[in-house]
């Protein structure tokens, strides 16, 4: 369906428009982006739209260098130097201060600062009321522009001005109907629900308070507005804070009301007006909190936004799909994150770079990501995946063609005494840098499109089609086939570096003609071949195996689950203990679908207790046998922490490294038994006293992970009213096996199909959805729904996992086939005679995300806390 007069018709031409408004504040300035900044113009048209608004020159906000401006004069050919500089930032104001201030103390000879924030005023306030003021954007600018000038002065320089303005760059678009925030945005960043990232509480008493809508009651310290989100914080840092462990909160937490306001002006970038339905503690929460953010103009078509928990359905974005585009985005999240070859570029700012990824990376700085205080690292991964690829990456050789190119994100540059390590220097944290290799690759349109078609795309169609295009382009650039390929054989990884390096050697020019193919190329490679592959394919086996279990029983289920502690950790075995516990939360939500009787339970306990207890023994003997991770320990357990950007925060990492110390504590006690009795008896009493502790511990942290699958069983069964709708994760198919049955598509399917969902609570946003709702509840008039809109908004809070989008997209495509044939039937039908009602228009769906999850995220995320 063809989107509305003046509604924008994706994400991407959303994310522009929001540059647009600002093309005089761009134009002829040098600009600084932070690394949410630089995510979300990465994946919106990258450079060359900075170029088309008339951007001098582009730079790293954290990598601010006095040489900046003149670097940038000599690189953009001006005759004059530049005079103004334009920031672009999404962080708050407060922690962006430090960066901001420091830039334009380097930029000395400019005149004028522009700060565009992705904040705005009434955001800053809501987060913070003791801080911010209605109109911080006016006092925040004076003060800073006062702290510069007095700077100056001193320094015998002249005066500047300094203003704040808002530009809501909000979007990573993904597809041409789906998006993610930035990662480093404090979008991203703050919203949390205790200690646990938002879409991710558990709390008990969260959701038993939040069904009331009574907001005095809800809400009684501050009379007819939510709580503050800063939870009485008052003047405190705008960081997440937690009003108590195990994820229970008793106010709205720090990030939802900034998050409310953020999802208020996607709607307007898109331009639209929300309409907010909610599904789980959290999204209801910061539907609360946008019944009192002002919205577009009353003349917007309006759109319905439902928010949905990622605790709704824990179990998707965990699964490892036999498809391509997940298999890419994982395998590069790991490889560029585990060993840093695209994070040396200082150019990328982190989030473009993939320093996300990195378990205590600080991506856009140790202020806004992690590295300070009190303040967790990233806890997702960035849209724009970096691929490593040396001839292609920054074109050095045209500004220098003496001098060798550097691999992309080395950091190193050839010693020359005339100068050139510092002008190479500037290069690499120039514009060139920005992109060193990104899966997105938005400096060709096709690429997007490429990427949209590889994620519908099922099973192993991905590696036929990418095939298909380097012969395509081959043949275009006459580059001869090195190899004859029988038909009707496996696409492997060899395959297509051979035909990418005959297209890449053809010359410089075909290979820059391709890179965006080329890059997908070597994208689909390294997902193909191994350890990462390996791994993956062995957990698609597990998922199955244990689907099978659930549909037979719940005792199974838990001996199978038991026989994968057994194994995980062993030499040779590709499993561990976080793999485990991800399939243990599987289990508590697959389980449901085939027991009748949980229904009816009142405990959400969806093993027997003697099935539980086998299941604790079995996790404390694989950490007591010091098995923690398998054989691809490199990239499981440095995944383990999920996108929590922080070890220590999971409990799967927390298993292993008891299962470490359980394996130094008996290698401890077998040496002093070793020694003989005399002089090692002690050393034996404490290695065995060492040995009983981690066992208790072990023990603890079992049970733990058991209560949090109980409680998020507990949860989804008290939230959803009609269990048999939305309640059922898996289901027997139309062979009688087994087989997932992800939440959010059937959502889209009941959306297209026009049914009613009473699981969706409606918010009331707006006057007409306030009076349809009243009406609703006294049965005078049918409730709302979001097929009522002809835009729908299906946003995700705590992340979505390509595997999700490709199965969104498969019901939205499998809707309009069916509208299409039956308008044509109809048509066929009415032309003999009277004409039949014309069927309601299939609504437009766009997808949105907190994050882009890979499946080692989600233990982190659902774990962090224990």
């Amino acid at each position: 369906m063809a989107p509305p007069e003046g509604v924008a018709s994706s994400p991407l031409q959303a994310n522009q428009g929001c540059l647009e408004r600002h093309r005089n504040e761009i134009r002829d300035a040098l600009l600084y982006m932070d690394a949410g900044a630089a995510e979300a113009v990465a994946a919106s048209g990258g450079l060359a739209a900075l170029q088309e608004l008339g951007a001098a020159w582009v730079c790293d906000l954290d990598a601010a260098a006095p040489g900046d401006l003149a670097t940038a004069a000599l690189l953009w050919g001006s005759p004059s130097p530049i005079r103004r500089v334009a920031l672009l930032v999404t962080a708050l104001l407060e922690e962006a201060e430090a960066a901001v201030l420091a830039a334009c103390q380097a930029c000395a000879a400019a005149a004028q600062f522009t700060v565009l924030c992705s904040v705005s005023e009434a955001a800053h306030h809501d987060e913070l009321p003791a801080a911010y003021g209605p109109h911080c954007y006016a006092s925040v600018a004076a003060a800073w522009q006062a702290q510069l000038n007095a700077a100056r002065l001193a320094a015998g320089g002249g005066p500047c001005s300094l203003a704040v303005l808002h530009c809501p760059l909000l979007l990573c678009p993904l597809s041409s109907a789906a998006f993610v925030l930035p990662a480093s945005s404090a979008a991203a960043i703050l919203p949390r629900a205790g200690s646990l990232p938002a879409g991710y509480a558990t709390s008990a008493a969260a959701a038993a308070g939040d069904e009331s809508d009574d907001e005095q009651q809800q809400h009684p310290q501050r009379g007819s507005r939510p709580a503050s989100s800063s939870g009485g914080a008052g003047s405190n840092p705008p960081r997440p804070r937690s009003s108590g462990g195990g994820g229970a909160f008793s106010s709205p937490s720090s990030g939802l009301s900034l998050l409310a306001h953020a999802l208020v002006d996607i709607t307007a970038a898109l331009g639209l007006r929300p309409e907010v339905f909610s599904l789980g503690p959290c999204s209801r929460l910061v539907a609360n909190h946008m019944a009192f953010v002002p919205a577009a103009a009353g003349d917007a078509p309006p759109a319905a936004l439902v928010l949905v928990d990622r605790l709704m359905d824990p179990a998707s974005p965990g699964l490892h799909p036999d498809l391509l585009v997940p298999r890419m985005f994982d395998e590069l999240q790991l490889g560029s994150g585990g060993s840093g070859d695209a994070s040396g570029s200082r150019g990328s700012s982190g989030a473009a770079s993939g320093d996300a990824a990195v378990p205590g990376a600080a991506g856009p700085s140790s202020r806004g990501a992690g590295g300070s205080p009190g303040f967790p690292a990233l806890p997702f991964a960035p849209a724009v995946t970096q691929l490593r690829m040396p001839s292609l990456d920054p074109p050095l050789a045209a500004a220098d063609a003496a001098q060798p190119q550097p691999e992309a994100g080395s950091g190193a540059s050839s010693s020359g005494g005339d100068g050139s390590d510092s002008r190479r220097a500037d290069l690499e944290r120039g514009p060139w840098s920005l992109l060193p290799g990104s899966l997105q690759h938005s400096g060709d349109p096709q690429a997007g499109r490429w990427l949209e078609f590889l994620l519908s795309r099922k099973g192993r169609d991905g590696q036929l089609f990418i095939r298909k295009w380097l012969r395509e382009a081959a043949r275009k650039e006459n580059t001869p086939q090195l190899q004859r390929l029988k038909p009707g054989t496996s696409i492997t990884a060899e395959e297509l570096r051979s035909l990418a390096d005959a297209l890449r050697r053809q010359s410089p020019a075909a290979a820059h003609r391709h890179a965006a193919l080329l890059q997908l190329a070597e994208a689909a490679a390294a997902a193909l071949e191994g350890p990462h592959a390996e791994r993956w394919e062995a957990l698609q086996r597990e998922e199955r195996q244990l689907l099978f279990a659930c549909a037979e029983s719940s005792k199974a289920a838990a001996a199978h689950l038991a026989d994968l502690c057994r194994l995980a950790g062993r030499p040779g075995s590709p499993l561990g203990l976080s793999d485990v516990a991800q399939l243990l939360l599987a289990s508590h939500c697959w389980l449901p679908a085939f027991l009748p009787w949980f229904a009816g339970g009142e405990d959400g306990r969806v093993f027997q207790p003697q099935e539980e207890a086998q299941l604790a023994q079995a996790l404390v003997d694989a950490v007591m046998a010091g098995r923690g991770g398998g054989s691809n320990a490199g990239s499981s357990s440095g995944a383990d922490a999920g996108g929590s950007g922080n070890k220590s925060s999971s409990c799967g990492w927390l298993l292993q490294q008891l299962a470490a110390r359980a394996a130094l504590a008996t290698a401890k006690a077998a040496a002093a038994g070793a020694e003989g009795p005399g002089g090692a008896t002690q050393a034996g009493q404490v290695a065995s006293e060492e040995l009983r502790a981690l066992q208790l511990e072990a023990r603890d942290a079992a049970e733990a992970l058991l209560q949090r699958c109980r409680d998020v069983a507990a949860l989804r069964r008290s939230l959803l009213k009609q269990p048999e709708r939305l309640g059922r994760l898996a289901e027997a198919g139309q062979d009688g096996a087994p087989r997932p049955l992800p939440l959010l598509p059937q959502i889209a399917e009941h959306i297209l199909a026009d049914r009613p969902l009473p699981d969706l609570r409606a918010g009331a946003t707006s006057l007409s959805g306030l009076l349809r709702k009243g009406l609703g509840r006294f049965g005078l008039q049918a409730g709302p729904k979001p097929s009522d809109c002809d835009t729908i908004i299906l946003f995700v809070l705590g992340g979505i996992a390509p595997s999700e989008l490709h199965e969104i997209m498969q019901a939205v495509d499998e809707r309009a086939a069916q509208a299409a044939g039956s308008v044509g039937s109809g048509a066929s039908g009415s032309s003999g005679g009277a004409s039949s009602s014309q069927p309601k228009p299939t609504p437009r769906i766009i997808v949105g995300a907190s994050a882009l999850l890979r499946p080692s995220d989600l233990c982190g995320q659902m774990f962090g806390d224990l």
